[in-house]
C-alpha cells in the first residue's frame, strides 16, 4: 500500500505518493498489542473489488471483503476515512504537493467560482475565488453531481457521487470512489454472505458540539466513532449500513451533494448544515483503538469534564488565502505554524492568533521591506529550523540562491510582497505554501482587508487535542460520539466472537497516513480500549515510524504509526 505524507506539513517531501485506488490497511497478525488482542484471521477466503477514478467497479484491487467458512462466524468492522483529503481536494491538489496532502491529479480538474465570503460583521461580503465540482450529469438535471442507486430488499437507496473534468480527464473524488466500491457490494448477496456480521465506523467523528456561538458543528479530528453496530448482513442490516454510507457527503463551498446551490456552505458561514462530510484530520491511531474497543466490548474512556460540553470555546488561526482583488483570481496561500500571544475573540470563542506580520497591515509595506524584515521574515535552514532575514540585500541574495540569479526581487507593490515571496518562507508565524491548504479542517472563516484591493480570508481551526478553554489534552476517544445502540453504559456491546474458527477483523478504508495524535494520547486511548490482559507501557519501537512534522502549531503532534502496526 502506498502511503501519502502526513497532512500536517511533513518536513520530508521526497516520498510524496498518492493512492490511485482506495486501499485497506489490513491489520492482521501480531501488529501490536492492541491488534494482538482483537484480531484473529482464521479459516477465511475473500473476494476483492476496486473502483477507479472514473467510477468503474472491478473485481481486482485492495478492497477485500471476507466470506465466512461454512461453520464459522465472521465479524467485520469497516472503518471509513472521511478526512478532508477524501473530498474535492483530491481533484485539485497535485500528486507532488510539497506542503500538504497530495491529490490525485497533475493539474486541477475542478472549476473556479467567486464566493461572497463574510466579513467579521457577518453581513458585508467580499468575493473570494474557490474550487467547485464541475462534472455534470443528466441524472441531476445537468447539475454538478451524479445520482446513482442500489436496490436492497426491493428498496432503492439513492446516493450521489461527484467529480471534476478538464481537457478530457474526468475523475471522481475519493469519497465517491469509496461509495461506488462498497454500496454495490452491500447490495449483492452473492459477493458478501448474509452470514457475515458487519458494522461501520467513521473518522474523523461527526459531533453535535457547536463552534462557539455558531451553528456549525465540530468534526472531531481527534477521534473515530462507531456508526452502525455489527450484525448479520440481513436485508435490514445491509440497508442500515448502505444508508449510513450514502449519507456521507461530498460538498464544495457552494453546492449540496446533489449539485443544488446552498449559500450556507461557504467557508465563512456560521450556519453550516449539520451533515456528515469529508472533513478534518486522519486520527487513525485513535480510530483503531475505537474499533478495537468495540470489537472487545471495552471502551475508550469518558471524561466527566467533557461529557456535558456543548460548544468549542477556543479556536486557532489556521489558513490564510490572500487575494489581489475581487475581480482577479490571483492568490497566495499561507498556513499558521507559530502562535503569538495577542488575545482575540470570534464567534463567541477565544482565538489563538498567529504571529502576524502581513504586508500592507498597519502601513508596514515599503519597497525595501524594512518594516516587514524588522518584524520577522524567516527562511528555513537545512535542519528544520529558521533563519531570520537581516535586510533587503540578504533577502535578495537568498531568493536568488533559491530560484536562480535571474529571480525578480523588485517590490513595486504590496501584492508583489505576496506573490513574489518564496514558497516555504514565513511572514511572522505564517508559512507560505504552494497550494491552497484544502486539507486543513476549517471550522469557519472571516474576510479582512489589508491594503487597497487586497483581501485575506482567514479560516479558523480547532486544536485536534483539546476543545476546552484550559487547553487540557483530551485523553479519551470517540465513545461519546458513537451510536447509542453500540453501547452498554460506559463500554461497547461486544462486536466480536471467539468460537473455534471464528474470524474477527477491522478494516480501514483510508487514503493515507495518520495524524492528529501525541504519543501519550495514543498510548492512553489504546490502553483504555484494552482488556486487563494487555497494556502498552512504552512507545513501540522496531515497527512503523511516524515522520517528523514541520508545523509547530500543536507541539508534540505525531501520526501515531507506532501504535497501529509494524
Amino acid at each position: 500500500m502506498k502511503i501519502k505524507p502526513l497532512n500536517r506539513y511533513s518536513s520530508s517531501t521526497s516520498s510524496s505518493y498518492v493512492l490511485r485506488h482506495l486501499s485497506v490497511a489490513k491489520h492482521g497478525l501480531s501488529v501490536s498489542r492492541l491488534s494482538t488482542a482483537i484480531i484473529s484471521l482464521l479459516c477465511m477466503s475473500f473476494t476483492q473489488a476496486a473502483v477507479n477514478e472514473q467510477g468503474t467497479v472491478s473485481k481486482i484491487g485492495d478492497l477485500s471483503i471476507y466470506q465466512p467458512a461454512s461453520s464459522a462466524r465472521t465479524n467485520l468492522m469497516m472503518m471509513i476515512d472521511t478526512s478532508g483529503s477524501m473530498g474535492i481536494s483530491s481533484l485539485v491538489l497535485p500528486k507532488n504537493n510539497p506542503y500538504g496532502s497530495p491529490g490525485d491529479v497533475d493539474v486541477p480538474l475542478c472549476k473556479r467560482v467567486g464566493v461572497g465570503e463574510y466579513q467579521s460583521n457577518r453581513s458585508n461580503t467580499n468575493t473570494i475565488f474557490e474550487w467547485a465540482y464541475n462534472l455534470t450529469d443528466a441524472s441531476t438535471g445537468d447539475k454538478t453531481s451524479i445520482k446513482k442507486s442500489v436496490t436492497i430488499g426491493g428498496q432503492e437507496i439513492p446516493y450521489y457521487v461527484r467529480g471534476c473534468t478538464k481537457n478530457g480527464v474526468t475523475e471522481l473524488d475519493r469519497l465517491s470512489r469509496l461509495k461506488d466500491a462498497l454500496l454495490p457490494l452491500l447490495a449483492n448477496p452473492d459477493q458478501i454472505s448474509d452470514k457475515v456480521y458487519m458494522g461501520l465506523g467513521q473518522y474523523s467523528s461527526k459531533t453535535e458540539i457547536n463552534i462557539g456561538t455558531a451553528q456549525n458543528k465540530l468534526v472531531d479530528g481527534h477521534s473515530g466513532r462507531i456508526v452502525v453496530p455489527a450484525a448479520p448482513l440481513t436485508i435490514a442490516q445491509r440497508k442500515k449500513i448502505a444508508l449510513a454510507l450514502a449519507d456521507i457527503k461530498s460538498l464544495d463551498t457552494t453546492t449540496n451533494e446533489d449539485g443544488t446551490s446552498n449559500a450556507n456552505l461557504k467557508l465563512s458561514s456560521n450556519t453550516y448544515p449539520n451533515v456528515t462530510k469529508s472533513s478534518s484530520g486522519t486520527p487513525t491511531a485513535h480510530a483503531y483503538a475505537e474499533a478495537g474497543a468495540y470489537m472487545m466490548g471495552t471502551g475508550t474512556g469518558v471524561d466527566a469534564n467533557l461529557a456535558n460540553a456543548t460548544a468549542v470555546k477556543l479556536i486557532y488561526d489556521g489558513t490564510m488565502v490572500k487575494q489581489k482583488s475581487a475581480s482577479e483570481d490571483k492568490q497566495a496561500y499561507f498556513v499558521c505554524i507559530i502562535l503569538g500571544s495577542t488575545p482575540a475573540s470570534a464567534l463567541g470563542a477565544d482565538v489563538k492568533q498567529c504571529v502576524n506580520n502581513w504586508p500592507g497591515q498597519d502601513n508596514n509595506y515599503t519597497a525595501d521591506l524594512s518594516k516587514l524584515i524588522k518584524n520577522g521574515i524567516y527562511r528555513p535552514d537545512s535542519l528544520g529550523g529558521w533563519i531570520k532575514i537581516t535586510d533587503k540585500a540578504d533577502y535578495d541574495k537568498q531568493v536568488k540562491l533559491k530560484y536562480g540569479q535571474n529571480a525578480d526581487v523588485t517590490m513595486n507593490s504590496v501584492w508583489d510582497a505576496y506573490s513574489k515571496f518564496p514558497i516555504g518562507w514565513r511572514y511572522g508565524g505564517w508559512l507560505k505554501v504552494a497550494e491552497e491548504p484544502m486539507d486543513i479542517e476549517p471550522v469557519v472563516g472571516t474576510v479582512w482587508g489589508y491594503s487597497g484591493t487586497i483581501t485575506g480570508l482567514v479560516s479558523y481551526r480547532v486544536n485536534p487535542f483539546t476543545f476546552t478553554a484550559d487547553q487540557k489534552d483530551n485523553l479519551v476517544g470517540g465513545f461519546r460520539y458513537s451510536a447509542s445502540d453500540t453501547k452498554n453504559g460506559d463500554v461497547y456491546i461486544k462486536g466480536s466472537s471467539k468460537e473455534q474458527c471464528d474470524s474477527n477483523g477491522i478494516y480501514f478504508l483510508t487514503d493515507g497516513a495518520p495524524n492528529s495524535t501525541k504519543d501519550n494520547m495514543a498510548q492512553t486511548i489504546a490502553n483504555l480500549s484494552l482488556t486487563n490482559n494487555f497494556e502498552i507501557k512504552n512507545k513501540p519501537i522496531g515497527g512503523l515510524v511516524s515522520p517528523v512534522l514541520q508545523s509547530n502549531l500543536f507541539p508534540g503532534e505525531t501520526g501515531g504509526w507506532e501504535y497501529i502496526g509494524e
